[in-house]
């Protein structure tokens, strides 16, 4: 699940389904919902430095978004 997409002409990429997951993680913490089964705001901060390092952009405002939580 965390391979990096490397088609096309663009740069090494996070696959778009971890980019979501994330994203909708995010969303529900925020609304005040659980996180689904096995999943810890530790291994969403492991997801978002991963992103990070392909997307400094979005990674940093994944990163920002866990930090208030």
């Amino acid at each position: 699940m965390t391979g990096l997409v490397v088609n096309g002409e663009g740069k090494p990429r996070v696959p778009r389904k971890v980019r979501r997951e994330m994203r909708a993680a995010l969303h529900n913490l925020g609304q005040g919902k659980s996180l689904k089964e096995g999943e810890t705001v530790q291994r969403l901060l492991g997801y978002a430095a991963y992103i990070y390092m392909t997307d400094a952009d979005l990674g940093k405002k994944f990163l920002a978004a866990l930090g208030q939580h």
